[in-house]
């Protein structure tokens, strides 16, 4: 935990300021690395408290491939409320742009789509993919 907390340390100290697509300015450091051997155990973070519960729909919610935000909302989880699919309304800070976005359901081709359609073409929360993707995670355990 400490060899993280040090390279956090050093972001905040001596980060170079970089924007992003979301136009959310972030400071980086060039080769940051964290190295933990696991046989010493997982290495949890615990700057930041993130109830098992959020954690655990979360990954649900990806392994299964779901894309529709009201999915997690119905699980009490917000963690994505504030993201929507760009293609529907673009990155945007400003009061009105920020309250379409925890409106809309759709969230794109997130993580856990990925996994389990790679190479399929997205359409939407409720329709299927165009084409044959690949399910990752189906190979995996397969």
């Amino acid at each position: 935990m400490k060899s993280y907390l040090d390279i956090i340390k050093k972001i905040l100290e001596k980060g170079e300021l970089k924007h992003s697509r979301t136009e959310v300015g972030t400071l980086a450091i060039a080769g940051a690395m964290f190295e933990h051997d696991m046989a010493d155990g997982f290495p949890l973070l615990t700057t930041k408290k993130v109830p098992l519960r959020l954690v655990a729909s979360e990954l649900e919610f990806f392994i299964k491939g779901i894309t529709d935000k009201q999915w997690l909302i119905e699980r009490n989880n917000y963690i994505w409320n504030e993201w929507c699919s760009p293609k529907i309304i673009p990155y945007g800070h400003d009061p009105e742009t920020k309250q379409k976005m925890m409106e809309e359901r759709e969230l794109g081709p997130i993580y856990g789509w990925q996994w389990r359609n790679f190479g399929a073409k997205y359409i939407s929360h409720d329709q299927q993919p165009e084409g044959n993707g690949i399910d990752q995670f189906k190979n995996l355990i397969t």
